[in-house]
């Protein structure tokens, strides 16, 4: 049945082509001689009444969809010319168009649209060489579905495929300059997918959303493209299934720029494609990973944390590549994380989520004692040790107070010699001094048998002897004092 539907006469205008595009378009040219004969290809999962009989015509089209090769037909339409090529396209779409009027969503209507338009982004897809010319006709089709609100309530079906479509051709048609800004406008529709439905298709979005990422990240030029995808990858997010491809699209485009970085200037060099909107969308998301704002999972804060460094450290690099002076730490991020960590810390565990507390400690120790605290400035170091590092967890909670009990002496050794230099922040070191004795005497107030207790002596014990070496604060005295 394919083979002698894929032989057309030219001069009768026959073969499947012109077969399929009159059949399933029977307002088209030529599709009301055929209407009657071509009834039965659109309930193709309905079985004929019983004793009733169809043409040779009709039972080979209905043959056409269990025939495994069937990619090979449309195939084929890259070789036809584009004006058929486009009314295939039309036939295909236009058969169960949910924006037609009159159109009634009976119990196939369905299945037969997800198959047509499948069928649809086929010949697309194999036409890609012509794509400026298709794709706007198969755009206005998927509009036409993705602003439908009924769509939404009798055709979930049909709303995922459709959402898979829109990422497929994103995925291989955004390298077209012409193409980007209809696919962007497509893409957009996705936002307004009701949350009751994305929650059961969040790994579509995330898959397709993490490869456009990857594969074209490049590519997004405006502050609204980037924002966009901000909202599309928040949206995958948001639920376990696409969570994951989230994190892994933008670990790797992390890593790819700091691959591409690092080569030696002998081979060319490379300027960062993110720049500081791509950076400050991928930095937001890193954050929420982070501080458990997809509902509370932490399990990806400690990979986080290490991306966070390493996106820091590649924005200060491109800056300093190109405006020579000192590194670059964007403190208010640098506060915003900080915070973020510290509140997980500090927050009481729950049995929802076993083991986020000590993820969240470790990603708060990491991200600390990597910053590069000569680059920031007084007020923000002030603030970390009085806001942060002498706001610790209770006493109770041993595997907390020890770890900032580490940090909190590893910080005031890197700070405190410079910053006694300067009289003007005596008044306040002083007061940072007493209340870190404070916590350092609330600790050994502790069980001696504890961690916390053996943790503080040890701790306070260096740090006491360090500060009393010759020439800690340059012989200013306040080193000795503390």
């Amino acid at each position: 049945h394919v083979e002698w539907l894929l032989l057309p006469e030219e001069e009768e205008e026959t073969g499947f082509f012109h077969g399929l595009a009159s059949m399933l378009a029977p307002e088209a040219e030529g599709g009301a001689s055929r209407r009657r004969m071509t009834r039965g290809f659109l309930y193709v999962r309905k079985p004929p009444e019983e004793g009733g009989e169809r043409s040779p015509f009709v039972r080979g089209v209905l043959a056409v969809p269990s025939v495994k090769h069937l990619d090979q037909v449309f195939l084929r339409s890259r070789d036809l010319p584009m004006a058929l090529c486009l009314q295939i396209l039309r036939a295909l779409l236009s058969a169960r168009n949910p924006g037609a009027a009159g159109c009634q969503f009976d119990a196939n209507f369905e299945d037969h649209s997800v198959f047509l338009l499948e069928l649809a982004s086929r010949v697309m897809l194999w036409n890609e060489h012509r794509a400026q010319e298709i794709f706007p006709m198969f755009q206005s089709h998927l509009v036409t579905i993705l602003q439908n609100v009924k769509t939404c309530r009798v055709a979930p079906y049909l709303l995922e495929r459709t959402l898979v479509t829109v990422l497929r051709a994103c995925i291989h048609l955004f390298d077209n300059v012409k193409l980007r800004p209809l696919l962007f406008s497509t893409l957009e529709l996705l936002t307004n997918i009701p949350n009751f439905i994305m929650r059961h298709i969040s790994d579509r979005l995330g898959c397709g959303m993490a490869i456009i990422l990857r594969g074209a990240y490049t590519f997004f030029e405006t502050e609204e493209e980037w924002n966009l995808v901000a909202v599309l990858l928040d949206t995958a997010a948001q639920y376990a299934p696409g969570r994951i491809f989230i994190f892994d699209s933008v670990g790797s485009c992390i890593e790819h720029e700091q691959h591409m970085l690092s080569l030696p200037e002998k081979e060319g060099g490379y300027t960062s494609q993110l720049g500081a909107i791509g950076g400050q969308v991928l930095t937001s998301l890193l954050i929420k990973f982070l501080n458990g704002t997809y509902e509370q999972d932490f399990s990806f804060a400690l990979p986080a944390t290490r991306c966070l460094e390493i996106l820091q450290h590649l924005q200060s690099t491109t800056q300093n590549r190109e405006v020579a002076g000192t590194p670059h730490l964007d403190e208010d991020k640098f506060k915003e994380i900080v915070t973020s960590l510290h509140a997980v810390c500090l927050s009481p565990p729950a049995d929802d989520r076993e083991g986020a507390d000590l993820c969240a400690l470790e990603a708060f120790a990491r991200y600390i004692l990597a910053a590069d605290l000569s680059a920031l400035s007084p007020s923000t170091l002030f603030w970390l040790v009085d806001a942060v590092l002498l706001r610790p967890p209770p006493v109770a909670a041993e595997a907390g107070r020890v770890r900032f009990m580490e940090i909190l002496g590893r910080i005031l050794l890197a700070a405190v010699p410079d910053l006694c230099r300067h009289r003007e922040y005596w008044d306040a070191l002083t007061d940072v001094m007493q209340r870190a004795a404070g916590v350092v005497g609330e600790n050994l107030r502790s069980r001696r048998d504890g961690n916390v207790f053996a943790s503080t002596v040890q701790v306070a014990t260096n740090l006491s002897n360090v500060m009393c070496l010759p020439g800690f604060d340059e012989e200013v005295g306040f080193g000795r004092w503390a």
